[in-house]
Formats: C-alpha cells, sequence, structure tokens
C-alpha cells in the first residue's frame, strides 16, 4: 500500500525550497505543475498550506489497495512527485559525497557510495557523472583510478550532447571546471596537494571551453594547470 496522496502532499509543501534552488528546468517545471494541481485540487491553498481533508478524499483509492486515486490527474501529480523526491534525495547524497571528498575521507568507503546512490536515483543527470568522475581522480589507492574518471566524463559528456543543444554541454563543461577548481582550492587552503590527474583534467577542460567560447581566461587556466604539472605541485601514489 503506497499511501502515496499524503507522500504528493508532503514532498509539494517540504521541497520547494530545495528545489526552487534548483535551476534544472525540469525541477522547476515539476514544481510548477504539482503547486498548480494541489491548488486545483484543493489538496493545499494558494500559500502551499495543506487541506488534510482532501488529502484523506484522494488517498481512498490508495486506503483500499486499488493502486490509483481513482483521479488520472492526481496519479499524474504522483508521478511527479516520485521524480522531485528522487531529485531531493540524490542532490542530498551527492553533497555528501562532495562533503567527504573536501574533508578528505577514504574515498572508496565515505565518498563513492554517495556518489553512486546520486547516479542510482537520476542515473540521467551529469552532474553526478562529473562528482564520481572527481572523486575518482583523487583515489590514489585505486590502480585503475583515472580509467574511473574518464568512464564517468565520457558519460557525463554523452549525457549531455544527448539534450541536442550546445548550450547543455557547455553548461556541464562548466559544471566540472568549477568542482575541480573548488577542490584545488580547497587543497591550496590546506597546504596540500591534489593528484596529478586533477591537474590533467583540469587543463583538458579548460582547453575545451576555450575552443567552444574563445575566452582568453581559459587559456590562461590551461597554462597555470599545465604549469603545476611540470614543477610536481601535486600528491603521487606512494
Amino acid at each position: 500500500m503506497r499511501r502515496i496522496l499524503l507522500i504528493l502532499c508532503i514532498l509539494i509543501i517540504g521541497l520547494m525550497p530545495f528545489l526552487s534552488a534548483c535551476d534544472s528546468g525540469e525541477a522547476q517545471d515539476l514544481i510548477y505543475w504539482a503547486k498548480l494541481w494541489a491548488i486545483v485540487h484543493d489538496i493545499t491553498d494558494t500559500d502551499g498550506n495543506p487541506n488534510y481533508g482532501a488529502v484523506t478524499r484522494f488517498a481512498v483509492g490508495e486506503a483500499f489497495g486499488l493502486g490509483s486515486t481513482g483521479d488520472e490527474e492526481g496519479d499524474a501529480a504522483i508521478d511527479a512527485a516520485r521524480v522531485l523526491n528522487n531529485m531531493r534525495q540524490a542532490e542530498e547524497s551527492a553533497d555528501q559525497g562532495w562533503e567527504a571528498l573536501n574533508k578528505g575521507k577514504n574515498i572508496k568507503q565515505s565518498v563513492l557510495p554517495h556518489f553512486n546512490k546520486a547516479i542510482d536515483l537520476r542515473p540521467d543527470d551529469w552532474s553526478y557523472r562529473n562528482g564520481r568522475g572527481i572523486a575518482n581522480l583523487e583515489d590514489l589507492e585505486n590502480p585503475d583510478n583515472a580509467k574511473a574518471a574518464r568512464d564517468d566524463f565520457n558519460q557525463a559528456n554523452e549525457i549531455a550532447k544527448r539534450s541536442g543543444k550546445p548550450a547543455e554541454y557547455l553548461r556541464m563543461l562548466r559544471n566540472r571546471e568549477q568542482a575541480l577548481a573548488r577542490l584545488v582550492a580547497i587543497k591550496n587552503d590546506e597546504h596540500a596537494f591534489p593528484t596529478k590527474e586533477v591537474y590533467l583534467e583540469q587543463s583538458r577542460t579548460y582547453d575545451e571551453l576555450y575552443k567552444l567560447t574563445g575566452e582568453k581566461s581559459y587559456l590562461l587556466l590551461k597554462q597555470q594547470a599545465d604549469t603545476n604539472i611540470q614543477e610536481g605541485h601535486y600528491w603521487v601514489r606512494d
């Protein structure tokens, strides 16, 4: 028994602060539709306050194990709510992965499981592939870390290109570049070095961004990454 309508109401009210911060067009479409449906069906008022009588009314079909609310639009809203909930859970898992990575925790045990969960929940979101790829770059306990990272980055590239929108691919690359830069900055603040693989990926990413945008800042950043490699400013496997 799913008790889905109650979950739907909670999701509509509880997930809005998180989801409103997302720049995903898919998330914003779902937020708008879920809010509108809830108001039209008297699940909430215009301020988002729940009408528990309406929640109970729409939940009757579920309570008797019918597998449906008895309302086609209600079932569609439930599906939207599931997607919203997956987004929330995936984002929370990815945040936990980044936190563990930035704190220098064991990557295999304490970092990768969070990104794995995010990818399982949202396999078509390139940002989680970027995150896991960067975590793999830092995992010097894995002799195949560079290959694992490259696999993740290639999949992120494919997902972004699948949209058919050049702007989406560019957004994905900028997401990767910014995440790599944050990791390097955190290492510098701790007077530590990232791995050589991180600088190599930075160099590749900056090069691609320069070719796509013509922005000279990316060329300068690539040169800095190349200098760090040449001068040996990186962490090496013992």
